[in-house]
């Protein structure tokens, strides 16, 4: 039952709150004075024959799962602007509901699950506090649940604040299509500028962290992003940087060291990226792209190598992904296909996640509908395992965004995600939130199959979540 909590249910549950995070607010690609008007409905279906070697505890679960439907309707304005009203129902039931509304910086969300208070979630310190509430965990038990995980698939604010920036300034250094040469002053120039921009804010460095703290490798995060690159820089920058430029290639150059590779072969594009060494850590990264008909195929991976005194190798982190794209401009079909893989001597719990992604979008007027599905596939038979159904609409809204009324809010104003003040945060999240839900839940609890209830409660036992949740601190 480890095993496949650790390599199914944990992967299936960060990426059924990946969608559910990421489909209330597709209005990001609409124009920034668009306010859209969004209804969406999801349900989980669940193949049996996928877990006939499963134990009594993971059948149980999965049939809980596929019953349970979850609807949102309410509006959504770019970036992340969301004023949802939703609900999850049990067999037509209605299991729980709330509101959601917020932006980039932060959410409130009510629920009746905890009495509807009006619980803040602080979106810059949500992934710092979900690396601290890693650590608290490791107090009360031994096993290594990597929460984290879920916030690095869920966290809209580092997108926004990150990963923009970071793509944006790292596609400045490739900007050019001529040879080149940089002294080293100019290399310094623009690695400084890069180093600049991607350490505004603390976005970037916070999401290196927590996907590295779990490998003991945070302090790279810091070390080299925050302190060492400039200087790193200007230790390869001796002889400047050389970029030779031909019709189908391209190659960047300090001194002997070949550090970037760029080819186009028959319409596949091929960069290959090697960093000289830092700290005897060395960062790597190949890449191929292939156009096809209908799309494209991709693959790439990004690898840490440790290499010590003796020369001896240890590949330390590999993430690697395949996949493809295909798109139907006529019939509106789209169907991505994609496989993430992690491991290295650095991860304790190597795993690999295999999901399919069909979609069809369709216009009525002013309305767009979407109907698709995403699929956790079985790695060795490519057969669908788990499926999420969704369909939803968008039409056009006539008028501003506002903040949600003071009508859903008839309880306290609880803060979560405060990285300052951990300890209260806990206590928040335990006092106005946890107990409240599970009273709120004991007669779901007790409509569970026995052989769900029984091993999760001694799964819940041995992970000391019991000791977590009564303790005074």
């Amino acid at each position: 039952m480890k095993k496949f909590f650790q390599y199914k249910i944990l992967p299936l549950f960060f990426c059924l709150l990946f969608c559910l995070g990421v489909l209330p607010i597709s209005a990001k690609g609409q124009a920034p004075e668009m306010v859209s008007h969004l209804s969406l409905a999801a349900s989980l279906q669940v193949d049996p024959q996928a877990f006939n070697n499963a134990s009594a505890f993971v059948k149980g679960l999965a049939s809980l799962f596929s019953r349970l439907d979850f609807s949102a309707e309410g509006l959504v304005a770019p970036p992340y602007q969301a004023k949802l009203d939703f609900s999850v129902k049990d067999r037509q039931e209605e299991f729980f509901s709330g509101h959601i509304y917020g932006d980039t910086f932060g959410y409130k969300i009510t629920s009746n699950l905890f009495n509807n208070a009006s619980v803040s979630l602080n979106l810059p310190q949500y992934l710092p506090f979900l690396q601290k509430f890693y650590d608290y965990f490791f107090s009360f038990s031994d096993e290594k649940l990597p929460i984290h995980y879920i916030g690095l698939a869920t966290d809209v604010y580092s997108f926004e604040y990150a990963f923009k920036p970071f793509l944006s300034a790292l596609s400045a250094l490739f900007e050019g299509t001529r040879e080149r040469y940089y002294s080293p002053q100019e290399v310094v120039n623009q690695v400084t500028a890069f180093h600049e921009t991607i350490t505004q804010s603390d976005a970037f460095i916070s999401y290196l962290k927590s996907f590295l703290h779990p490998m003991g490798l945070d302090y790279l995060a810091d070390d080299f992003f925050v302190y060492d690159l400039p200087a790193w820089a200007q230790s390869l920058a001796g002889e400047g940087l050389s970029i030779n430029v031909y019709p189908d290639y391209e190659i960047w150059s300090a001194g002997s060291h070949v550090i970037l590779q760029k080819e186009v072969i028959d319409g596949h594009q091929i960069i290959s990226l090697t960093l000289p060494p830092y700290e005897n850590i060395s960062l790597s990264l190949e890449y191929l792209l292939i156009p096809t008909a209908t799309g494209y195929t991709l693959s790439g991976s990004i690898a840490l190598d440790y290499k010590d005194e003796e020369d001896e190798e240890d590949r330390l982190l590999f993430l690697s992904l395949e996949g493809d794209y295909h798109h139907d401009e006529q019939k509106g079909d789209t169907i991505t296909n994609a496989a993430i893989t992690l491991k290295g001597s650095s991860v304790e719990t190597p795993w690999t996640l295999a999901f399919s992604a069909p979609s069809t979008v369709t216009l009525k007027g002013d309305a767009t509908h979407t109907t698709g599905a995403i699929s956790l596939l079985n790695v060795a038979t490519k057969k669908p395992m788990v499926t999420l159904s969704y369909n939803y609409t968008m039409t056009p809204y006539e008028g501003a965004f506002f903040p949600a009324q003071d009508k859903h809010i008839t309880g306290p104003d609880i803060p979560l995600f405060s990285i300052n003040d951990r300890d209260e945060s806990f206590k928040n999240l335990k006092q106005f939130i946890l107990f409240p839900a599970a009273k709120k839940l004991i007669p779901f609890v007790l409509s569970m199959p026995a052989s769900v209830v029984l091993p999760l409660a001694q799964w819940a036992l041995q992970q000391g979540l019991f000791a977590m949740a009564l303790s005074p601190e």
